[in-house]
């Protein structure tokens, strides 16, 4: 099998393709050599539970419920999500010149394998946040041998090459509420493809479709409001501060965007007391809702009381996914940080 191994390449940031090198060691997650064809078999092992009984094998594909209660996108070595009705069973590799992805559809006995000799595959798609339809493969799998049946019609097919006008009148064509969040789903796939190749041109155009198709909602519709203090356009591994002073106890409230996983916050903001250090509010996993765009862009809009006294507004970012950097689609509003408006009634001014 060796010496019928593909050629592995690379794809840089500016699209261009260049010979490159496997890896040549062997890891818990990564290193196996392997085709299609064989893996076919080995997830049919899996269906006739060759290698497991249907009691355990049920349980590698439950999903994990974290320590706080929440149910994870994670099971025992499976990711696994609901769509529409229909479970997903799936998986996806990443490493140097190679990549795949792997999804099974229990109740139709379907299993998709694909395996390339790039890392293009998952590179971009934030698979990792537990959604396979971040993955324009899984999509095109989907559409083509899942989905059909279950809306008893052939699925839209999108000219994404045609002007945005072009296109903004194909969306406008669909009525179907869930195809619709379908086809968002896929703009935002084929805007990650133009974002790993380095295409600004095709991803403006693509976000302009999305903004004005699907975006809701956001800090503009705040505009409004009395400004207090303010940190946006946070870039990468960013640590920032603004202090703000409050002359009488006062309700505010706090707008604030960023990037949250279950289980993990990577970009988040908060308030704290100048005076103590104490945190007052802070942006947590259950305090946010999807902020539109990537599953990972969570945003909170909190109406809080605060004591009169000086404060200090927060922002901290890791190194991946944030304004300028967008690894994966951006929120609707393209805005990430934290600002704070006065919320005091107005008769109360």
């Amino acid at each position: 099998m060796l010496s019928r191994l593909a050629k592995p390449y690379e794809i840089d940031q500016s699209g261009n393709v260049e010979l490159g090198e496997y890896p040549t060691y062997f890891g818990t997650s990564a290193g196996l050599v392997s085709s299609a064809a064989d893996l076919a078999e080995y997830y049919t092992a899996i269906d006739r539970n060759v290698f497991l009984s249907p009691e355990i094998q049920q349980l590698a594909f439950t999903p994990a419920i974290s320590t706080a209660g929440d149910t994870l996108p994670y099971g025992l070595g499976w990711f696994t999500q609901d769509y529409l009705g229909v479970r997903l069973i799936w998986h996806y590799g990443y490493w140097t010149c190679n990549s795949s992805l792997i999804v099974k559809v229990p109740e139709q006995n379907l299993s998709f394998v694909i395996l390339t000799n790039t890392n293009a595959l998952s590179h971009g798609f934030s698979l990792g946040t537990g959604d396979v339809l971040t993955s324009p493969a899984a999509i095109a799998f989907l559409q083509t041998f899942v989905l059909p049946d279950k809306f008893a019609q052939p699925m839209p097919e999108i000219d994404w090459t045609v002007p945005e006008d072009a296109i903004i009148g194909q969306l406008d064509a669909i009525a179907d509420p869930q195809l619709i969040e379908l086809i968002k789903k896929e703009l935002m796939a084929e805007w990650s493809i133009y974002n790993v190749r380095g295409d600004a041109e095709t991803k403006g155009k693509l976000f302009r479709v999305y903004s004005q198709s699907f975006a809701k909602g956001g800090v503009r519709e705040l505009s409004g409001l009395r400004e207090i203090a303010r940190i946006e356009e946070v870039g990468n591994s960013q640590d920032l501060t603004e202090e703000f002073s409050l002359s009488e106890d006062s309700e505010i409230r706090v707008y604030a965007v960023g990037e949250i996983v279950p289980g993990r916050v990577y970009d988040s903001g908060w308030i704290e007391d100048a005076g103590t250090g104490e945190t007052v509010w802070q942006m947590t996993e259950a305090n946010t809702e999807h902020a539109g765009g990537a599953v990972s862009n969570k945003r909170a809009d909190q109406v809080i009381t605060l004591r009169a006294g000086t404060y200090r507004l927060r922002y901290t970012s890791d190194r991946g996914h944030a304004f300028g950097d967008w690894q994966a689609f951006p929120p609707d509003d393209v805005f990430w940080g934290i600002v704070v408006f006065d919320a005091t009634p107005r008769q109360r001014r």
